[in-house]
C-alpha cells in the first residue's frame, strides 16, 4: 500500500511538473547566431522551431512582440486601462473567428501558432522584469492566429464618412449612424516624401555569369520597419531563410529555400467597395435585398478595462450583413463596406506552403489560395525560372469602380462583387525576353521593357501605368544584354 501511495504521488508530481513546463520546448531546438546577430534555428519539429522564433523575437525586441499578441486577443484595456482598449472591440471579433476556424487550418500551421505562443509564454515566465508586474496572459495558438485574420479597411470607411457626414461624430452610434472601428490594429499606409520603398530584381540564367537565376532584394526601409531576419530548419519539413514580421510566425516578406525564393514590394490595389442598401420601411434594423427583407446582424462586444485595482467593462454594438460590416445608416440607406480578405484566416497557412514549396507549380498553388491579398511578388528558382506577379485578391466588379468616396447602390446580388479576378488573369511575366523582371512599387506594365503588359487588357480597377524615379533608375541599370556576377548585381 505504501509503495502504491509513493508511486501515485510521484505520478502526480510528474504531471504537475509537466504542466508547469509544457511551454518549454527548448530541448527540441538549437539556436546559433552569426556575428551580426542573425539567428539560425534548427529544430526537431515545427512547434519547436516557432517556439524558438518567438523567443528570439522577444530577446531582440522585448515586450513589443507580446503586446502585439495581446492586442490581437483584444485585451489591451484589461491590462493597461481604458485609454488602451479602443482596438479591443474589433480584435475580439477577429479572435472569435480565429477560434471558430482554427480546426480548418492544416496541422503544420496550428503547430506553428502553438509553438510561437509557447515561446512567448516561456519568455515572459523567465523574464518577468521586462513586463508589467503580474503580466502573465498565457497565450494560445488562437491568439497568435488572430493576427492573421483579415478585415475591412477602417481608413477607407473613415474617408467615406468624412465626405457623406462630416459634422457627425462617427466614433459612436448616434441617430442611426454606425460606429466605425478604430484605426488601431490596422497597418498604417506609407507616405514618404523621399520615395522610400522596396526594390526587387530577378535575372534569368541567360543574364548571369554563373548560369543560374539570381534574385536580389533591397527593402530600402528603416531598421525599425518591422522585419526579422532568420533561418529556420526542420529536417525533412522546412529549410527557409528570410524576413518574418516582428510579432508573429508568418507574414513572410521574402526569402528562399533550397528550391526557390521570392521578394515582395508593396502595391496598392483597390480591394474594397462601399455599397448602399435600401432600408426596409416596414421593419426595424432590416434592409431590402434580392426582393426580400433581411435582418441586420447585431453583435455586442464587451471589453474589460483596468480601473485602478479592479476591472470595469464597456459594451458596444456592431452591425453586419453577409456582404460586410455596416459603417453608416442615414437617409433610408444602409452603407456597408465589402472588402477582399475580410474574415479570411488562412494567411499563415499560405505562407507556410510557400516556404515549403519545391517547385514553381507548388508555389503558385499556394498563391492561388488568395489569402495574401496584396503585394508584387518577384520570384526565381533553382530550375532557372524567373517570374513576376502583381498580386491582389482583386474584386471582379460588375459595376464602375466606386473608389473611396462613392457608394454603389445595391439591390440584388448582381449589383455587388462576389468573386476575385482569377490569379492567372493578374498581370504577370514568366521568363520574359531580356532575362529580367523587376519592381520598385510601381504599376506592373513596365516590369520588362522588352515585353510590356497591355493596360487595355485589364479592368478599370487595375492601376494606371507610371514609373517613379527608382523604377527609371532600375531599368537604366538592367535593361541590357550584359551578363553579371552576383557580386556585380549586389554592387
Amino acid at each position: 500500500m505504501r509503495f502504491r501511495l509513493i508511486a501515485w504521488l510521484a505520478l502526480v508530481l510528474a504531471s504537475i511538473a509537466h504542466a508547469q513546463n509544457s511551454d518549454d520546448l527548448s530541448g527540441r531546438v538549437e539556436i546559433r547566431r552569426t556575428a551580426y546577430g542573425v539567428p539560425h534555428i534548427k529544430a526537431q519539429d515545427l512547434r519547436a522551431a516557432y517556439y524558438a522564433l518567438a523567443w528570439l523575437q522577444l530577446e531582440d525586441h522585448g515586450p513589443r512582440v507580446a503586446l502585439g499578441i495581446l492586442r490581437a486577443r483584444g485585451e489591451m484595456g484589461k491590462w493597461f486601462g481604458r485609454d488602451s482598449m479602443e482596438s479591443d472591440f474589433v480584435e475580439q471579433r477577429s479572435r472569435r473567428l480565429a477560434v471558430e476556424k482554427y480546426a480548418t487550418l492544416d496541422p503544420e500551421t496550428r503547430d506553428a501558432y502553438e509553438g510561437f505562443a509557447a515561446g512567448v509564454n516561456r519568455y515572459i515566465a523567465r523574464n518577468p522584469q521586462e513586463f508589467p508586474e503580474g503580466f502573465a496572459p498565457q497565450f494560445t495558438g488562437y491568439d497568435v492566429a488572430a493576427r492573421d485574420v483579415g478585415g475591412a479597411s477602417a481608413a477607407q470607411a473613415r474617408q467615406f464618412l468624412l465626405r457623406i457626414a462630416p459634422p457627425r461624430d462617427t466614433t459612436r452610434r448616434q441617430g442611426g449612424a454606425q460606429q466605425v472601428p478604430s484605426s488601431e490594429g490596422f497597418e498604417p499606409g506609407v507616405t514618404d516624401a523621399f520615395e522610400e520603398g522596396s526594390n526587387a530584381w530577378a535575372f534569368a540564367p541567360s543574364r548571369t555569369k554563373s548560369g543560374r537565376a539570381i534574385l536580389v532584394r533591397n527593402p530600402h526601409l528603416a531598421w525599425t520597419a518591422g522585419y526579422y531576419e532568420a533561418h529556420m530548419t526542420v529536417p525533412g519539413v522546412v529549410n527557409f531563410y528570410g524576413d518574418f514580421r516582428i510579432g508573429g510566425p508568418f507574414a513572410v516578406i521574402g526569402g528562399f529555400n533550397n528550391h526557390l525564393g521570392w521578394a515582395t514590394t508593396n502595391n496598392a490595389p483597390d480591394l474594397d467597395e462601399i455599397y448602399a442598401l435600401d432600408v426596409d420601411p416596414d421593419g426595424v434594423d432590416r434592409y431590402l435585398f434580392d426582393g426580400t427583407s433581411l435582418p441586420l446582424q447585431r453583435e455586442l462586444v464587451t471589453v474589460h478595462f483596468r480601473n485602478g485595482a479592479g476591472l470595469s467593462s464597456e459594451t458596444r454594438e456592431f452591425w453586419r450583413t453577409p456582404l460586410g460590416p455596416v459603417i453608416h445608416r442615414d437617409g433610408g440607406r444602409i452603407y456597408i463596406i465589402r472588402a477582399a480578405g475580410d474574415d479570411d484566416h488562412r494567411g499563415g497557412e499560405q505562407f507556410l506552403r510557400m516556404m515549403r514549396a519545391k517547385s514553381m507549380a507548388e508555389w503558385k498553388d499556394a498563391m492561388r489560395m488568395r489569402a495574401r491579398v496584396t503585394s508584387n511578388f518577384t520570384y526565381a528558382d533553382r530550375a532557372g525560372n524567373i517570374f513576376y506577379v502583381w498580386n491582389a485578391s482583386l474584386p471582379a466588379l460588375p459595376h464602375a469602380n466606386g473608389g473611396d468616396t462613392t457608394a454603389i447602390p445595391a439591390r440584388t446580388t448582381a449589383d455587388v462583387w462576389t468573386r476575385y479576378v482569377p490569379f492567372d488573369s493578374l498581370p504577370q511575366l514568366l521568363n520574359p525576353r531580356g532575362g529580367y523582371v523587376r519592381n520598385e512599387n510601381d504599376a506592373p506594365y513596365h516590369t520588362n521593357l522588352r515585353q510590356l503588359l497591355d493596360r487595355s487588357k485589364y479592368p478599370a480597377n487595375f492601376p494606371e501605368p507610371g514609373l517613379n524615379l527608382r523604377s527609371q533608375h532600375s531599368l537604366t541599370l538592367i535593361d541590357n544584354n550584359r551578363k553579371y556576377s552576383l557580386d556585380r548585381w549586389w554592387r
